[in-house]
């Protein structure tokens, strides 16, 4: 990746700051990330000019990559992980996607 992850805030989730955007005083909640991300996605398929398309994600995938960053540091369950996986599948077939 490029210069965005040297300075990656999920190096520092010790820190209690570390979900905060700097202008908010307290950590998102679910249904802001949600929103965020509906909000990016909706840009990545709408927006006016390509390049905001491509910007919007551009940022869908950073925020994956360091998701994928900071779950591969968490300790592993494989019982319930191997569920996920199938209850995941289950809702792919169901749904379609």
């Amino acid at each position: 990746m490029g210069d965005e992850d040297n300075n990656d805030v999920f190096q520092n989730f010790d820190d209690d700051n570390w979900l905060t955007d700097g202008y908010s005083t307290t950590s998102p909640n679910y249904s802001d990330v949600e929103t965020w991300i509906i909000e990016q996605a909706i840009e990545a398929q709408k927006a006016p000019t390509e390049g905001d398309r491509i910007e919007a994600k551009r940022q869908l995938y950073l925020l994956k990559c360091k998701l994928d960053r900071v779950y591969d540091t968490l300790p592993e369950h494989p019982k319930q992980e191997r569920d996920w996986d199938k209850q995941e599948v289950h809702r792919v077939l169901k749904e379609g996607k």
